[in-house]
């Protein structure tokens, strides 16, 4: 009888509506490079910046706004505490006010964020957007055949898994769910450390294409300007795949982790789902005991006639 009580337990967690889950980054690397949700999203504004053209020639912007174009791949490069590239590639991208009579640059735009510059000084610190999808965060394959040319990575950072409580009326199968606001709850359900040289490239969202992030990138220059840039994003992904800095095998394939809810982490991470399994549990042991306590009673009287 426990075992029916068990299996009937199994079924109902499987029932249940499909896990919804957070994945927040926050890590610190030298390259950040995202595919664009919309314009209005990925749109920055800059105090001061260097607009590199083909010819090597450079022109000072200031106070300016650009909006890379839906569907552009934009990328942010800084090694150690040097300056910092911005590249925008694959779509047009409006810089206002505008170094050309269009306010429109053709792929690929490059800014050059220097504090350096005298004429041009980038400020001290510096917040850009990231929203869309992840194509790189650090990047463990990059290698160059300029020994010269600086290998960009990600020094360090963590990815922390959130899961979303379920809600009472949820517990309940088949009931229509409303929520209200303030009603939902967020557990930590797992947290992987990415250590140097690892990277995030794939992450896949509820309806199984490429998931969108949001977040920022924060750029510091001057005595407390640490390496790199810093990235806090977060996305509503269903799962997270990440490269570690290991050897590549011999049939060339690559050290990937992926991080995703499973049965026993949501289980372990929901407490209204921990207490209606300690219900089926403790309604299975009282019904096995009183249909062993019947039977026990049953024979013995049975015995006595």
């Amino acid at each position: 009888m426990l075992f029916v009580f068990l299996i009937a337990g199994m079924a109902y967690l499987r029932l249940l509506p499909a896990p919804q889950t957070v994945f927040a980054v926050s890590a610190r690397t030298e390259t950040v490079k995202f595919g664009t949700g919309n314009t209005q999203g990925a749109a920055f504004g800059l105090r001061h910046a260097l607009l590199l053209h083909e010819d090597g020639s450079r022109t000072c912007l200031s106070n300016v706004s650009v909006a890379p174009q839906e569907g552009a791949e934009v990328e942010y490069v800084r090694f150690g505490l040097d300056a910092v590239t911005i590249t925008i590639d694959k779509a047009a991208t409006e810089i206002l006010p505008s170094p050309s009579s269009k306010g429109m640059e053709q792929p690929p735009v490059q800014l050059l964020l220097d504090p350096a510059d005298a004429q041009c000084p980038a400020p001290k610190l510096v917040r850009l957007p990231l929203f869309g999808r992840i194509i790189s965060l650090g990047d463990s394959t990059s290698f160059s055949n300029d020994p010269l040319s600086p290998r960009l990575v990600l020094l360090s950072g963590t990815v922390r898994m959130l899961v979303r409580a379920l809600r009472w009326r949820q517990l309940m199968l088949f009931v229509p769910d409303r929520r209200k606001p303030g009603e939902d709850e967020l557990f930590s359900a797992d947290q992987m450390v990415l250590p140097p040289g690892s990277a995030v490239r794939e992450s896949e969202g509820p309806d199984g294409k490429a998931a969108d992030w949001w977040g920022f990138v924060d750029v510091m220059f001057g005595e407390s300007a640490e390496p790199g840039v810093q990235v806090e994003a977060s996305s509503h992904a269903r799962s997270v795949i990440v490269t570690l800095p290991a050897a590549i095998s011999t049939a060339g394939a690559e050290d990937r982790r992926s991080l995703s809810i499973d049965l026993a982490q949501r289980w372990s991470s929901d407490p209204k789902l921990r207490l209606i399994s300690l219900f089926w549990a403790t309604a299975g042991l009282l019904v096995t005991i009183g249909v062993s306590a019947w039977e026990a009673l049953h024979r013995l009287f049975g015995e006595a006639e």
